[in-house]
């Protein structure tokens, strides 16, 4: 269920056109420049002008990093960006990229050039997109201009199986056998709208001894449903600027990545500030909050007779069969060695404290249950407790 939308407002004094006259004013006049080193102060600057390739699947809902409401938030400024931000897997695909290319170059005779260029869509300066490279048939004669270009290239490290419908031993993957996750179809289809081009290729190495191909193109894009996704991408996008970013009206709470937008809240909102604010309109929703927690609950005491009714039968027994088959097992573990802090902290003081550091500012979350006699709320573990004042209500009245 979403939640209300939040409104932060523009700066004083500033109106939609003006933010986006701003906008372009700070835009260079090139197509294509040379990005910022990746996860840097000015490459999160440039981030925050614009829609790149990569946050396009995390606005249109199929994002594999992030969430529309944490993206918003980076963008108008409410969440500073975590510098270690990237993956181990982006990592290694960033640090194997010149080889990823030069594997592409072997096995199609085209070249990849203009590594790290950030091209700005001619008319939609808002629209991004950095490449890992430039596809040249026989290598870039009239500088690096995206409209010499054949398409473009992205290099992806993946430590799981090559994304094909079925087994397939060839480097190029035939267009018939894709199966390419739908978030880096998305980076794709922005780069061809930012780029105006017809393809764009991956170059994957999966795990330590597969590497393939993928060509993407718009032909292929329009088989996937039948239609041409990227106007869809570009009205998506463009509300999410426009309405969200621009307007700085926050996205509603419609799923996506949760756990980044839980933690996009804690760190927006982590200190608190005191004070109360009127939820009369999300009383349904917290009801159903409670009512989801009691059968969590109830779920997991179920779930502990079970084990415990299971264990019982084992005994000794390590693993138990059903129909000959292995479909449990109860091993002992090794002892867990465990630092006795408090036995620390009363010995050696100082050492303690020399090493002991302060967690981040965090804040509960403790939906509470409001008792049927009286104003009285409280956590649900103790309402029975309180509810012992009132053993009849009916009573009482």
């Amino acid at each position: 269920m979403s939640g209300p939308v939040k409104v932060v407002g523009l700066p004083d004094g500033v109106t939609h056109g003006e933010a986006l006259e701003r906008l372009t004013a700070s835009i260079e006049a090139s197509k294509a420049q040379p990005a910022p080193a990746t996860h840097s102060d000015e490459w999160h600057a440039r981030r925050s002008t614009g829609i790149g390739a990569s946050e396009v699947a995390t606005i249109c809902g199929v994002g594999r990093w992030g969430s529309r409401w944490s993206t918003w938030a980076e963008k108008v400024g409410l969440l500073t960006p975590d510098p270690s931000g990237a993956t181990e897997a982006m990592d290694m695909g960033r640090e194997l990229e010149p080889f990823l290319a030069g594997m592409f170059t072997k096995h199609t005779g085209l070249v990849v050039a203009g590594e790290q260029m950030m091209l700005n869509h001619p008319e939609h300066t808002w629209a991004r997109a950095t490449v890992d490279g430039m596809v040249f048939d026989g290598g870039p004669s009239h500088g690096l201009d995206p409209d010499m270009a054949l398409g473009g290239f992205e290099a992806k490290y993946d430590n799981g199986a090559p994304w094909t419908t079925e087994r397939c031993d060839t480097v190029v993957v035939p267009a018939d056998l894709h199966d390419i996750p739908p978030y880096y179809l998305c980076q794709a289809a922005w780069q061809m709208f930012v780029a105006g081009w017809d393809r764009v290729w991956f170059g994957v190495l999966h795990g330590w001894g597969r590497y393939r191909i993928y060509e993407v193109t718009r032909e292929t894009l329009r088989e996937v449903d039948g239609t041409d996704p990227i106007p869809l991408l570009f009205e998506a996008c463009r509300s999410f600027w426009f309405d969200n970013v621009l307007a700085r009206v926050a996205p509603a709470l419609d799923g996506g990545d949760r756990s980044a937008t839980a933690g996009a809240l804690a760190k927006v909102y982590g200190e608190g500030g005191g004070g109360e604010v009127d939820v009369d309109d999300l009383a349904e929703q917290l009801e159903s909050i409670r009512r989801l927690d009691r059968r969590i609950k109830a779920a997991e005491d179920q779930r502990l007779d079970l084990c415990n009714g299971v264990k019982a039968r084992l005994g000794d027994a390590e693993v138990g069969l059903v129909d000959g088959r292995p479909l449990v097992k109860w091993t002992p573990q090794k002892p867990r060695r465990r630092l006795d802090e408090k036995a620390l902290r009363a010995r050696l003081p100082r050492v303690a404290a020399r090493f002991t550091e302060l967690d981040d500012v965090a804040r509960r979350f403790v939906p509470l249950t409001p008792c049927p006699s009286c104003d009285w709320t409280g956590r649900a573990q103790d309402v029975a407790a309180h509810m012992k004042k009132h053993p009849n209500p009916e009573k009482e009245n």
